[in-house]
C-alpha cells in the first residue's frame, strides 16, 4: 500500500511517520536517511524541511550551544547545556575548501554566513548549514562597497517563509543587494532610503523573517544617539524600529530573539540589567518590559542566547563562567565555560 510502513507487525500511515520525524533532532535525521529510500525521500523533501523548522520554532527549550574554535575558525563546536553544566558533544568541520579565518558574520536558525575568501579585493562569502554539512558560496556585487570594517557594512541572513528560501542581505551606507540561496543569484542593487547614514552597527539578529541591527553614534567614546534598523523580508526594504524608553545613562544594549519576539537587553546601570520584548501591533508597535531590574555581579553582560522563554545565558568579558538567569524565578546560576571560545548561540 502506498504511503504505509510496517513496524513490528503494525501499520503506521506515512503522515504519522512524517510527523514523528519532524520532531527528531537534525543529527538523528541524517542517520535515519539510511533506514529506507522512502525515509530518505521524506527527510530530503523541502516540504518536510519546512515542517521540521516550524517544530523547531515551537520548541520550549533550546539547549545546544555552538561556537567556532579559535584561532583558525575551521570547525564548529557543539555542546549541550544540561543540569547547569555545559557538556561538549562534537566538533563539525567546515564543508568547503575555503579559508575560514574571518569568523561568522551572522546567523539564522542554525544557518551561518561567513566571509570565506579575501583575494585581490574580491570577497567570497559562504552560507553554511553545519547540521547537514551543506554550503553555498557567492561573491558580493561590486556596486555594494562591503569594506568588511567593523560597523561599515551590514550583514544579515533571514528566512522567507513564502519562497521557502534563506536570503542574505549585504549593505553599505548607500546601497544593498539580496542573495537568494535557493536560486543562487543576487537581486538588483538598490539604494538605501529612510535610515540614518551616520553611526556604526554591531552584529544583528534574525527574528520572524526580518533582520535587526543596533545602530549607534559615538562621540569621544560615548554613545550620543542610537537607532534600531530593520530589514523587512516582505518588501526587502530597510526601516527603523520605534525605540523603547531607556532608563539608564549608559545606553548600552544588545538585541536577541526568543519565542518569535525581538528582545532588548539594556545595561541600564552598573551591575543592573533590564529586559524588554518588542510587540508588533496592527497600528502601533511597542516595547513591553518583561524584567525591570536584574542585579548582576559584573558589568556589561553580553546575552549569548535565550534557552527558553524564561532563561537567558549571559557572558562576561574575562570571566570564567556564564550566568544562566531565570526571569520568572529571579535566580542566577554559574556555568563553567571550559572549551567555549566565542559564542554563536543556540542551534
Amino acid at each position: 500500500m502506498t504511503g504505509i510502513k510496517k513496524v513490528k507487525g503494525r501499520i503506521l500511515p506515512h503522515d504519522i511517520i512524517e510527523d514523528i520525524l519532524s520532531r527528531v533532532p537534525v543529527k538523528d535525521l541524517l542517520r535515519f536517511k539510511a533506514v529506507s529510500k522512502q525515509w530518505e525521500a521524506t527527510i530530503s523533501d523541502p516540504g518536510f524541511a519546512e515542517k521540521h523548522l516550524q517544530q523547531y520554532k515551537k520548541s520550549s527549550s533550546w539547549n545546544l550551544i555552538a561556537w567556532e574554535e579559535w584561532p583558525l575558525l575551521k570547525r564548529m563546536n557543539v555542546a549541550e547545556l544540561k543540569n547547569n553544566n555545559l557538556n561538549f558533544l562534537s566538533a563539525i568541520e567546515h564543508s568547503s575548501e575555503y579559508s575560514s579565518g574571518y569568523g561568522i558574520l551572522c546567523d539564522c536558525e542554525g544557518i551561518y554566513l561567513k566571509l570565506s575568501k579575501l583575494l585581490d579585493g574580491i570577497k567570497t562569502y559562504v552560507v553554511w548549514n553545519p547540521s547537514c554539512r551543506a554550503y553555498i558560496e557567492f561573491i558580493c556585487p561590486k556596486e555594494v562597497n562591503d569594506s568588511y570594517r567593523s560597523g561599515r557594512t551590514l550583514y544579515g541572513i533571514y528566512y522567507n517563509p513564502v519562497m521557502k528560501d534563506y536570503k542574505v542581505v549585504i549593505a553599505d551606507t548607500t546601497c544593498y543587494a539580496v542573495f537568494s540561496c535557493r536560486y543562487g543569484k543576487w537581486s538588483e542593487v538598490k539604494e538605501i532610503e529612510g535610515i540614518p547614514q551616520n553611526g556604526s552597527c554591531d552584529s544583528g539578529v534574525s527574528c520572524n523573517g526580518s533582520f535587526y541591527w543596533p545602530l549607534v553614534q559615538r562621540r569621544g567614546g560615548h554613545i550620543v544617539d542610537f537607532d534600531i534598523i530593520c530589514f523587512d523580508w516582505k518588501d526587502e526594504m530597510f526601516n527603523t524600529v520605534v525605540l523603547p524608553e531607556f532608563k539608564g545613562n549608559s545606553r548600552i544594549f544588545n538585541l536577541t530573539s526568543c519565542g518569535g519576539h525581538l528582545r532588548l537587553v539594556e545595561n541600564s546601570r552598573p551591575n543592573e540589567m533590564r529586559m524588554l520584548k518588542y510587540i508588533e501591533g496592527d497600528e502601533i508597535d511597542s516595547w513591553m518590559e518583561c524584567k525591570a531590574k536584574m542585579p548582576i555581579p559584573y558589568r556589561s553582560p553580553f546575552p549569548i542566547c535565550w534557552l527558553s522563554e524564561d532563561e537567558i545565558l549571559l557572558d562576561f568579558k574575562r570571566m570564567p563562567d556564564f550566568l544562566l538567569y531565570n526571569v520568572c524565578k529571579n535566580t542566577l546560576v554559574s556555568i563553567r565555560k571550559d572549551r567555549y571560545r566565542r559564542g554563536v548561540g543556540c542551534i
